[in-house]
């Protein structure tokens, strides 16, 4: 009888601590989530000398925006955030057509580096830092 009491105690309990654990899950955040969003130093060592200028990065409904800052004024740029892999386009208009840079790297906490490609230009390394 004890045994039998015991079991249905067991069962009665189980949907609790399932909906506990649930609910614990829900708050914390996994721990591998790369956190992106804010403001960025970052650098392109181009064939005509290092380049070093502000971008914000936000992730905002699973896509990446980018904002770079410039001469020029502001950028805005769409790409993509997979596990700790970064990439994004952006297309700068000319009198000759539209010129795209593709940026692509890797996050490592509060730097990021790469390359970017620049068509027929080739490559150029980048990095950047997260501003404080």
């Amino acid at each position: 009888m004890r045994h039998g009491i015991a079991v249905l105690c067991l069962l009665l309990l189980l949907p609790l601590s399932g909906q506990a654990l649930a609910g614990q899950q829900a708050k914390d955040p996994p721990k591998d989530v790369i956190k992106i969003d804010g403001v960025w130093t970052m650098t392109v060592s181009s064939p005509m000398g290092e380049r070093t200028n502000d971008a914000t990065f936000k992730v905002e409904n699973g896509k990446l925006k980018v904002t770079m800052e410039g001469p020029e004024g502001a950028l805005d740029c769409v790409g993509t955030l997979k596990d700790a892999a970064i990439e994004w386009t952006m297309n700068i208009e000319t009198p000759n057509g539209t010129f795209s840079l593709v940026f692509g790297g890797k996050v490592d906490g509060d730097k990021m580096s790469g390359e970017v490609g620049m068509g027929d230009f080739g490559t150029a390394a980048w990095s950047a830092v997260r501003k404080k």
